[in-house]
């Protein structure tokens, strides 16, 4: 969703602000502190600014005049997103997410390849699925998005080398086989 090809990430890039709608939106860094320990919050309204202040504990800002209007909040943007980001460091990503959902702010915790894997949700919504893989076992594997009057789609694991060869063949030219 953020990537730009046409530069490398740059650590300090990921916690650059990266909505237009001014602080708090973007990425938050969260407790332990590693390459992925993020929560990305998106503050495009008066009533998710109010949603955040109730969640971070600071509901005593509602009435504060120096952050009644997203531009007072954005002229005051480095303190506004310190704010956040002193709540968000304590606390795992998962825990912030939650936090905030449950006061109506958009928000998502960055998922490395193995957490988005092992995703109950992705799970039961077919996003994730589970595949035998000759000479590998189970595998998840990401599921096919596209859901049609809700018939699951046909996935299947891709065929390994020559597996087919036979049977192409031989409705191409069966004396090729001998």
């Amino acid at each position: 969703m953020f990537c730009n090809v046409r530069r490398p990430w740059r650590r300090e890039s990921l916690t650059r602000r990266l909505a237009s709608d001014g602080g708090p939106s973007g990425l938050h860094p969260c407790r332990p502190g590693g390459p992925n320990d993020y929560v990305y919050v998106l503050i495009s309204s008066r009533r998710h600014w109010e949603g955040i202040l109730r969640a971070i504990g600071r509901a005593d800002l509602l009435d504060d005049p120096r952050y009644a209007r997203q531009s007072q909040r954005n002229a005051r943007e480095a303190e506004v997103v310190e704010l956040v980001r002193g709540w968000t460091r304590a606390r795992e990503k998962l825990e912030a997410m939650e936090a905030l959902s449950a006061e109506g702010v958009p928000c998502g915790a960055v998922l490395d390849t193995k957490e988005l894997l092992a995703n109950r949700q992705l799970r039961e919504s077919g996003m994730i699925v589970e595949h035998e893989v000759p000479g590998w076992g189970r595998v998840a594997l990401p599921g096919c998005p596209i859901k049609i009057d809700g018939a699951p789609a046909r996935t299947e694991p891709a065929p390994r080398l020559d597996e087919h060869r036979t049977a192409i063949f031989a409705s191409r030219d069966p004396d090729r086989l001998r």
